[in-house]
């Protein structure tokens, strides 16, 4: 799971000023993209407003993911970086009986 800060020129959708270390006070789109690390392969990608970059705005729509399919088909552990370590990741991650990993 990563998350990526896309600043935006123009005038777009849900374009928010929110946490952009390269270009400061420029609007942006925050994109939530979950990946199959070994198979380089997306999973999914989520766009949200620029001002909606931590995990948690991500959290609701990966569970509904996660929910959504067989659990033979959930993976054997969930790996973020280091917001991805908090109290309600870990819960949801218990909940499915999924590992997690932030790093």
């Amino acid at each position: 799971m990563d998350t990526t800060v896309k600043p935006l020129y123009g005038h777009q959708e849900d374009a928010k000023v929110g946490y952009n270390p390269q270009k400061p006070g420029r609007p942006s789109h925050a994109y939530h993209s979950y990946f199959i690390a070994n198979l380089r392969m997306v999973v999914d990608v989520e766009v949200r407003a620029g001002n909606q970059t931590a995990a948690s705005f991500a959290q609701p729509e990966l569970w509904s993911f996660l929910d959504g399919t067989p659990k033979s088909s959930h993976p054997g552990f969930l790996r973020g970086d280091c917001q991805w370590g908090n109290e309600r990741a870990m819960k949801g991650a218990e909940e499915r009986e999924l590992g997690i990993c932030s790093s």
